[in-house]
């Protein structure tokens, strides 16, 4: 797709003739558009968040099958309610953990995973995640927020 000086030099009521190369990459985006490969492409790499709400139970694990290929990057926990002691921890589906046990104790606190292991947190298209929910006191209820990004 062709993209004209007038073009280049207007989008919609802005004048963008000062700022440089702004013809050439309007063409690659009109150039981008039509190729379902760069298109595909354009989504590794991005940012996804997945949600988990986990009930107040007794010491529960969660299996989860991922839907594509990711690498987790953070795992934030917001508490539900009162309990003393509770953790949630990240595993792949044969059981090896991911973060480390993050404590889930107190109401309304927001805490996070403190490490993710480089040699487990990569998990494959239609692999298995595991969330062990573990209940010492209280509530265990918890939402749950794993932060990744999409592998190719």
């Amino acid at each position: 797709m062709a993209i004209s000086d007038d073009t280049a030099a207007k989008v919609g009521n802005f004048d963008t003739s000062a700022i440089p190369d702004v013809k050439r990459a309007m063409a690659a985006v009109a150039d981008a558009s039509n190729s379902a490969s760069v298109a595909q492409a354009a989504f590794a790499g991005s940012l996804q968040t997945m949600a988990f709400l986990l009930p107040d139970a007794a010491t529960a694990t969660y299996l989860y099958t991922v839907p594509e290929k990711m690498e987790i990057i953070d795992v934030v926990c917001i508490k539900d309610a009162a309990g003393a002691a509770n953790t949630v921890q990240l595993k792949n589906g044969s059981g090896t953990a991911i973060s480390d046990a993050i404590a889930t104790a107190v109401d309304k606190t927001v805490t996070r995973a403190g490490t993710l292991d480089k040699a487990t947190r990569v998990l494959a298209a239609a692999a298995q995640l595991q969330i062990t929910n573990t209940r010492a006191a209280g509530s265990s209820a918890c939402a749950v927020f794993v932060h990744y990004i999409r592998r190719a």
